[in-house]
């Protein structure tokens, strides 16, 4: 689009690719590649989106730092979470999530830590996702997270809601890349 190129994880294509039936492969990349040229037209109009429109679509999407391309990440507006770990401000679009760069909030009322509670107020709101246990072995179970949304990793913020409550001793956390 406009003469730039698309960069794209391609892991979560083939797997769906392999998975396919070979009269069904043609058309699963069909899919993806229109799904990346309405995600990438959606992203482009993100970039100085008035605050009016911007605060309701306000999110946080975990990154891992070595996925992060060089040269990119001055351009966000991030947050470390933990070690190889990266809090990224987003704005959650129809179909898909775009970083939130410093031009980009020139004219939003308040800061960066205001944009982040409002993001984890959206998280804490959001239901785009099922838990449910994962048996591990008798009298131990865990608590998974799943859903479509490149935001469900993005719970992590908000494990308080999920199982510290619960948590006699505390909680051990993984977060698939698959979601990041």
């Amino acid at each position: 689009p406009g003469g730039r190129p698309v960069q794209s994880n391609l892991r979560n294509l083939a797997r769906r690719w392999h998975a396919a039936a070979a009269g069904a492969r043609a058309g699963i990349i069909a899919a993806h590649v229109v799904s990346l040229l309405r995600a990438e037209r959606e992203a482009r109009a993100a970039p100085g989106m008035a605050w009016e429109e911007a605060r309701a679509l306000l999110r946080v999407r975990l990154y891992p730092e070595l996925g992060v391309a060089v040269g990119e990440r001055p351009t966000w507006i991030d947050r470390p979470v933990a070690a190889g770990l990266l809090a990224v401000l987003a704005l959650d679009l129809p179909t898909a999530v775009a970083a939130v760069s410093p031009a980009d909030t020139s004219a939003w009322p308040g800061v960066a830590d205001d944009w982040f509670t409002r993001a984890r107020e959206h998280h804490l709101a959001d239901r785009a996702f099922a838990t449910g246990p994962v048996p591990v072995e008798r009298g131990l179970s865990l608590t998974a997270l799943h859903g479509e949304s490149f935001l469900v990793a993005s719970q992590l913020l908000v494990l308080e809601r999920h199982v510290l409550a619960r948590a006699r001793y505390g909680a051990i956390v993984a977060v698939p890349t698959r979601h990041l």
